[in-house]
């Protein structure tokens, strides 16, 4: 059904140039050569979609065998609730701001991958 969408615009087109723009000059071979490069234009354009699309990465010497998901402190966090600290009295006193820390969410995730020879990948993610 897509294919037969796909190529119904280009095969338009060549009916078109064939129709109207060069009726005379445009003969019968032209018009099946025409159509057949636009065929063969769209299927390279499908086979290379749906191989890109289904690769896979490759891994040398090895695969991944399995990946766990862990749950990590956040580590985006700012500084919130300030207010102003002082200590003595007097022309002694020293005053000076503290802040709480604040985080964006509870939590990050990553994910460590495991590998068939035995090795492990760990990979930091965002937050919740």
């Amino acid at each position: 059904m897509y294919l037969a969408l796909l190529l119904l615009l280009p095969l338009l087109l060549c009916f078109l140039a064939k129709y109207v723009f060069w009726k005379d000059s445009f003969g019968w071979a032209n018009l099946l050569i025409t159509m057949g490069a636009c065929i063969l234009v769209t299927l390279g354009g499908l086979t290379i979609e749906f191989y890109g699309t289904t690769a896979d990465t490759e891994i040398w010497s090895g695969s991944i065998t399995g990946k766990e998901r862990r749950i990590v402190p956040c580590s985006h966090s700012y500084p919130c609730n300030c207010h102003e600290v002082c200590t003595g009295s007097g022309k002694d006193e020293s005053c000076s701001e503290h802040c709480d820390t604040c985080y964006e969410h509870p939590y990050d995730v990553s994910w460590t991958l495991y590998f068939s020879t035995g090795n492990t990948i760990n990979i930091a993610r965002g937050g919740t």
